[in-house]
């Protein structure tokens, strides 16, 4: 199956082909999305996007260009949120001492999912 729920604020969670027929972009009055995307070397990217199918594959088309390796990638993607682009910025403060590029991070999934679930849980309120 495509979308596995892992809890409460991950909407899909698979590979990046399938994101599109799950998650369709975000009216900007909604909000928009917190997307993790883990690559084959463990490194984990932490975006914020109002479509994520665009904007993953504009990631992984980078990746590929500078020779990178795109098989075996997983995405998460966020529930919608008003305040998406803060929450990615508390979660990429929080998680700076595994920083290794401007939005990408070695650390393992389970620290940043519970970063994630942490802000959301704080701003609960002002979820679409």
């Amino acid at each position: 199956m495509v979308k596995e729920k892992l809890s409460d604020t991950w909407l899909y969670t698979g590979a990046p082909d399938h994101i599109g027929l799950v998650v369709p972009p975000a009216p900007m009055a909604e909000g928009g999305h917190v997307v993790a995307l883990t690559l084959p070397n463990g490194t984990i990217r932490l975006m914020a996007t109002r479509d994520p199918a665009r904007y993953v594959g504009q990631v992984l088309h980078q990746v590929d260009g500078f020779g990178g390796e795109t098989d075996g990638v997983k995405v998460f993607v966020s529930v919608r949120h008003y305040q998406y682009q803060a929450i990615k910025r508390w979660i990429a403060r929080h998680l700076d001492e595994h920083r290794i590029g401007s939005d990408a991070f070695d650390v393992p999934f389970a620290v940043l999912a519970r970063r994630v679930n942490e802000a959301f849980s704080a701003t609960g309120g002002m979820r679409n």
